[in-house]
């Protein structure tokens, strides 16, 4: 987890947990063919004012 300051509101953010049916939330690289490569997402939201940001855990299988 890393410090997160609200865009809107300049609060510290707090980290949350988006749940889903699997438990996991991913997102992934589209490649055509059978092969994708995916990674998860850490998750923040503001206390304040409710804003929510998305965070890639391995953004590098995006270059």
């Amino acid at each position: 987890m890393e410090n997160r300051e609200c865009i809107n509101c300049k609060n510290q953010m707090k980290e949350a947990w988006v749940s889903t049916g699997a438990g996991v939330l991913i997102i992934e690289q589209p490649i055509k063919g059978l092969k994708r490569k995916a990674c998860g997402i850490e998750t923040y939201v503001c206390s304040n004012c409710g804003h929510v940001e998305l965070v890639a855990k391995d953004k590098e299988i995006f270059k």
